[in-house]
């Protein structure tokens, strides 16, 4: 018997109520706002079968999650890069805020272009190898398992940062994080980061080597 749908009911007075607990209320903030906004105005189809099969809130969820990470780390990386310090702040506290406010811009256009307005379709979905692969026993690669093969012919020849995320199991601020290490193949096209396919694959190549 499966009791865990089953109803519990209580007595008031001449009547047995139903024990019946609301739904969690989703823990979204801004970015997750912004994302339902963006998929119920553009991406209607998307917007209401996520929300009939019950999978809207976690997907907001984890794009606000996210999009908070890459926001603090975006903006940490930048400051550190431009020279915004804490030393500029007590020397020249209005030349901070302002390069501070362009740094938190900009990393804003990021999100909401890597993020926000991105299409379902931009996150490239992983292939199971069979049980009898090498590489389902996996390898640690950062804390993490070797990532699971995929059909690569599919990819595109240069993968953004939504697709690094998918192919290596890892967040979207993991990826961008990674895109900006030292050694990794990332190609700058003007505010933009992609990763060369046969680039990533030899680097992949050469981590699981090690």
């Amino acid at each position: 018997m499966n009791t865990k749908n089953t109803i519990t009911y209580r007595q008031e007075g001449d009547y047995l109520l139903p024990n019946l607990v609301p739904p969690e209320s989703p823990r979204i903030g801004v970015w997750g706002i912004r994302r339902r906004d963006f998929l119920k105005k553009h991406c209607e189809s998307i917007y209401t079968g996520m929300l009939l099969k019950g999978k809207l809130n976690a997907h907001l969820e984890e794009i606000d999650k996210t999009a908070n990470e890459m926001f603090d780390l975006l903006v940490r990386q930048y400051s550190a890069c431009e020279g915004v310090t804490e030393q500029l702040k007590s020397e020249n506290q209005l030349e901070w805020v302002r390069r501070m406010n362009s740094i938190r811009g900009r990393v804003e256009e990021v999100i909401y272009r890597e993020l926000i307005y991105a299409e379902m379709r931009d996150v490239v979905q992983p292939i199971n190898p069979p049980s009898s692969s090498p590489t389902a026993a996996g390898s640690e690669f950062g804390g993490r398992k070797k990532p699971l093969f995929y059909d690569y012919d599919q990819l595109p020849v240069a993968l953004n940062a939504l697709q690094v995320a998918a192919m290596l199991g890892i967040s979207r601020a993991g990826a961008y994080n990674l895109m900006r290490s030292e050694g990794f193949p990332t190609l700058h096209i003007g505010s933009r980061m992609v990763v060369p396919k046969d680039k990533l694959l030899a680097w992949l190549d050469k981590q699981f080597s090690i």
